[in-house]
């Protein structure tokens, strides 16, 4: 039987493995590679660089999420911690396997790349708005530029699909991201599922009294959902043996 200390240290041990084989950001594809062949198609190397950049800093964000819900599994048990980073590390690399997917060609992933550029674009302005620090005119310039290069390289116009789609088509069942985002977003529901058990009845009030409760099964399972992030993304770089993204496409 698998205790939860070996399971633990089993995750550790592969994201310390995964660390070693995936490519970062100075990933310098071969020429024969689906990368270079991808470069050699569209003419210009940097969109496929940009895809790759982009990847690997959603795998390491991943991998620190993972690493940090494995010490959240260390006594004293943080019970409700593990989920965020959990959940944070499945979104990341479900957006991992949609920009990387090995199924589509090079103009779709270059407009996948450009798309996820616009998003997080539009995403900074609000935050630079909010801190009352917004530059219409930078921005506006950086908006353009995103224009350009869709027009220069031909490119279509993707949605971006929501991290509960993503999660489920990379991960099949979205029922654990849900899960975690309900402990996220500090649904009762959601806490008493994952760490809470009732203790107790307060005779004059008539309410359950509820205390915190470490749940193996439930912490094993998000566990395993962490094992899995790391080889959705080991399946989107294409290394042998880990599981491939999902060619089912999403609906738009």
């Amino acid at each position: 039987m698998i205790t939860p200390t070996a399971f633990r240290d089993g995750v550790a041990a592969l994201i310390a493995e995964l660390r070693e084989v995936l490519p970062g950001s100075d990933y310098e594809p071969g020429n024969k590679s689906p990368a270079g062949l991808e470069m050699a198609r569209l003419g210009i190397d940097e969109p496929i660089r940009t895809v790759i950049a982009q990847a690997s800093l959603l795998n390491e964000s991943g991998t620190d999420h993972v690493l940090a819900a494995i010490r959240a599994f260390t006594e004293p048990i943080q019970m409700f911690a593990m989920f965020t980073c959990i959940r944070t590390a499945m979104e990341v690399a479900a957006l991992s396997c949609w920009a990387l997917e090995p199924s589509i060609e090079h103009v779709e992933r270059a407009s996948r790349s450009v798309a996820l550029r616009r998003k997080g674009l539009d995403e900074q302005s609000k935050v630079l708005r909010e801190a009352n620090e917004l530059d219409g005119s930078r921005l506006d310039e950086r908006y353009a530029q995103i224009e350009e290069r869709i027009r220069e390289l031909r490119l279509t116009r993707p949605r971006v699909p929501s991290a509960t789609e993503l999660v489920s088509r990379t991960f099949g069942n979205p029922m654990a991201y849900r899960l975690a985002s309900a402990v996220v977003h500090g649904h009762s529901w959601g806490l008493v599922q994952v760490g809470l058990e009732p203790i107790g009845r307060d005779a004059e009030t008539k309410t359950t009294l509820l205390g915190p409760v470490v749940k193996p099964t439930v912490m094993l399972y998000f566990l395993a959902m962490a094992l899995e992030s790391g080889q959705a993304r080991v399946g989107a770089w294409g290394v042998r043996g880990a599981r491939s993204c999902s060619n089912r496409e999403v609906s738009e």
